[in-house]
């Protein structure tokens, strides 16, 4: 077989991002995909697709913990931006413990330049029927902010986006959004999250500040 081209055509690589560097996300098994139809209609995905960016997808199915461990590696891609998303996996007393130190362990480990983004997790559609439910996902969200704010006094680059923002645009679709047990966001739903998430993002990026 045979492959012709014109004689001055010449092959170079493809490199839509050079001289960039990556946003990275630290996300659940949510960020990593779960219950959408492929790799490419995660949130993440979007947000790159969006914002034409390199994402780097850090997804950990039922083990996104805000561990030291994981961030000390973490921080080593150094990013333009740092997201994090851990709430889905952890309960209020395991971010209470977690999230002040994890905060001044990644603006260490990233310098005072990265902005870091803390993100909470959005709203379960079981959450309106399940009080417990409900009930933990407003005790962790509290004891992140509560994290947050305390650190942000001290620390300029630190951004923070609310849960109930990311299915907002949704309307009363909302609520049947996540049907994944309750949790995972489908299709459509990942799309929304993204757009939420990216315009959170946007401003922070080199170009935009």
């Amino acid at each position: 077989m045979q492959i012709g081209v014109p004689e001055a055509a010449s092959i170079e690589p493809y490199e839509p991002h050079k001289g960039q560097k990556p946003i990275a996300i630290w996300a659940s098994s949510i960020g990593q995909g779960g219950v959408v139809q492929n790799a490419g209609m995660t949130w993440i995905s979007n947000v790159g697709r969006i914002l034409d960016r390199e994402v780097l997808n850090l997804g950990f199915s039922g083990n996104c913990q805000m561990q030291p461990e994981v961030a000390a590696l973490l921080v080593e891609l150094k990013p333009e931006v740092f997201v994090v998303d851990c709430l889905p996996n952890m309960d209020a007393p395991l971010v209470e413990q977690r999230a002040p130190p994890l905060l001044k362990q990644l603006r260490a480990g990233l310098g005072p330049e990265v902005p870091i983004l803390v993100l909470e997790g959005h709203t379960y559609s079981n959450a309106w029927v399940l009080p417990s439910v409900q009930a933990g996902q407003q005790a962790k969200r509290a004891a992140q902010k509560a994290a947050f704010d305390a650190a942000a006094k001290v620390d300029k680059n630190l951004h923070y986006l609310t849960g109930d923002g990311k299915l907002a645009s949704l309307g009363e679709a909302a609520h049947d959004a996540t049907s994944g047990i309750g949790v995972h966001p489908t299709n459509t739903a990942h799309l929304h999250i993204a757009q939420y998430v990216a315009a959170g993002i946007k401003p922070l990026l080199g170009g935009c500040r």
